[in-house]
């Protein structure tokens, strides 16, 4: 029998089979590599799981080797449904936002990529009948439904295929808008006053907090407070639970006085100094304040209205709101000033109250319109008549969710812009960098005092009302404080610009003069420790400070109101 030269293909030869060390290393170093990787990058949670899991996996493969084998044979089929769903969802996000866009394209322009050159309605290539869409019914041809009398398809009716396309473009634009309201709504940023840029700067590293071990914990708390975006008020603040920062229903927890009688009951309103950025719960200004009123015997209900990142127009509206649910106390306390004076000197230089955070700001608002005690009156710049397109393109583009999603991939591909100076975070604000002080400067001085003395009377009609004293204070800053050497570091950050706000917080204490607020903005001065850890926030020590200076000038108020309490029994 002659041999055929069709043998069998020969057996590949087998590996010699790997030995179990070889085995078990290869199993550990590259589930060990990676979770160093996630060590590295702060996801100690996640490094930690990959630890326990290739333990127990390790051991297992030891001690069972069948059962090994039966895991890896699950892990393996996981592995390819994971893989499938990772699939899944790339193609899905490369065609909605690659290939969708681009047939919508081709379909407005009739344009088709398989036959160029060649109308939709003709023959082409790779389809071969006439008109594209075929008929659907037995006995009739839909196209030719709207034709005329000898006619096989019907004319072509632009104005329908315009009205689609507006609509398709209207729907699309709805859905942006959509989308970018449904993120304001849900997005839990703070809207903090961060007076330096994050980058490069440490709180927790400053001079001020080097004794205050609990300093990291407590500002990892307040980086993300709860709060819903609110027309009027900026940002309705939520609840939040946690060691050091506790929050129900936008009211922080406080100590409070132990003096035995009927309570006083002391509101206090203001910004992220007031609130105790960087403090514990008992340790703010209206927890100290509590503190020395217990001291003197005083029986005292404290409440933090503080909220970061606000301004005195704010505050002013959340005293109404609070009000009308029914509840009153017997002394309001205002404790602002820098965040006014701030957005007249970096964000929007108005004669008009405004909320920074909508979008739509520059439009007077239609609140407080009377000009009582106010110490500087004049008109605000006048502006063209009616709305103007790019007005309209402006507002849309700030709403939507494309702007959201252009900034987001900015961010990532290009890196965030430099912010030496953020006064208020997620605001866009004025370049001031090499701006000499002058006429702004004196005029953002006069508008931010003119603001918050329009505010103080309202507060004030609003407080006598309800049978309350109201009382305003003009808060401390590095430009108003004896700085001690380490705090003399802070002049020297970018953007923080000495030359011209030295002028300006010199105006303001001057104007404040002819209004209702008490200036404390020398409370901080004295000893030889730093108390700011930044251009405004202090640590637990200045809260104290601050306020001592307070309670001396609300004292006999208080004892006042103690006083009539009883002679009312």
């Amino acid at each position: 029998m002659t041999p055929s030269t069709w043998l069998e293909i020969p057996a590949l030869p087998r590996a010699a089979p790997r030995g179990r060390w070889h085995t078990l290393a290869v199993r550990l170093l590259l589930p060990l590599g990676i979770a160093a990787l996630l060590w590295l990058i702060h996801l100690t949670v996640a490094a930690a799981i990959v630890v326990v899991a290739v333990i127990v996996l390790t051991v297992l493969g030891w001690v069972s080797p069948a059962l090994a084998q039966r895991v890896e044979h699950l892990m393996a089929r996981f592995g390819v449904i994971v893989g499938r769903a990772i699939a899944l969802v790339l193609l899905t996000i490369v065609n909605l936002f690659v290939f969708t866009p681009i047939a919508f394209v081709m379909w407005l322009f009739r344009y088709d990529a398989l036959a160029p050159g060649v109308r939709r309605n003709e023959t082409s290539f790779w389809h071969g009948h006439t008109g594209r869409l075929l008929p659907t019914h037995q006995f009739t041809d839909e196209r030719a439904l709207w034709s005329r009398v000898g006619e096989s398809r019907p004319r072509r009716r632009p104005v329908l295929r315009v009205a689609t396309v507006v609509g398709v473009v209207v729907l699309l634009l709805l859905a942006d808008l959509g989308a970018g309201w449904i993120y304001d709504q849900v997005s839990s940023e703070t809207h903090g006053t961060a007076a330096v840029a994050a980058s490069g700067f440490d709180p927790v590293a400053q001079p001020a907090l080097r004794d205050s071990p609990w300093a990291a914990e407590v500002l990892a708390e307040q980086t993300a407070l709860p709060n819903v975006t609110d027309s009027f008020l900026g940002y309705r603040m939520g609840s939040k639970a946690s060691q050091y920062t506790n929050i129900f229903e936008g009211i922080r927890k406080s100590y409070q006085s132990s003096a035995p009688g009927k309570k006083v009951s002391v509101w206090f309103f203001g910004a992220s100094a007031l609130f105790g950025d960087g403090q514990r719960d008992d340790h703010t200004i209206p927890s100290e304040f509590a503190r020395l009123a217990e001291a003197d015997g005083i029986p005292l209900e404290v409440r933090n209205y503080g909220r970061p990142g606000t301004a005195m127009w704010q505050e002013l509206e959340l005293f109404e709101q609070t009000i009308s649910t029914g509840q009153k106390p017997d002394l309001v306390v205002f404790y602002d000033g820098f965040n006014d004076l701030a957005w007249q000197m970096n964000v929007e230089l108005t004669t008009e109250p405004t909320n920074i955070y909508d979008p739509t700001r520059g439009k007077a608002s239609n609140a407080g319109v009377s000009d009582t005690n106010a110490t500087a009156k004049q008109s605000a710049p006048t502006s063209s008549s009616g709305t103007t397109l790019s007005d309209v393109a402006g507002a849309y583009w700030d709403q939507s969710g494309t702007h959201h999603v252009y900034d987001a991939l900015h961010d990532l591909f290009a890196g965030s812009d430099p912010a030496p100076v953020q006064f208020a975070k997620g605001v866009q604000q004025r370049d001031t960098t090499g701006t000499a002080a002058g006429t702004d400067v004196t005029q953002a001085a006069k508008n931010a005092v003119s603001i918050q003395s329009r505010a103080a009377s309202l507060a004030t009609a609003v407080a006598t009302s309800v049978g309350a004293d109201a009382s305003f204070f003009w808060q401390p800053n590095v430009f108003t404080k004896q700085l001690t050497p380490d705090e003399q570091a802070y002049l020297g950050l970018d953007g923080y610009q000495p030359e011209r706000w030295n002028p300006a917080v010199k105006e303001v204490r001057s104007l404040l003069k002819r209004t209702p607020y008490v200036d404390v903005s020398n409370a901080l001065d004295g000893g030889t420790d730093p108390v700011l850890w930044d251009f405004v926030h202090t640590n637990e020590e200045g809260a104290r400070r601050s306020a001592v200076a307070l309670y001396a000038h609300l004292k006999a108020a208080m004892k006042d109101r103690i006083d009539a309490n009883r002679s009312s029994r």
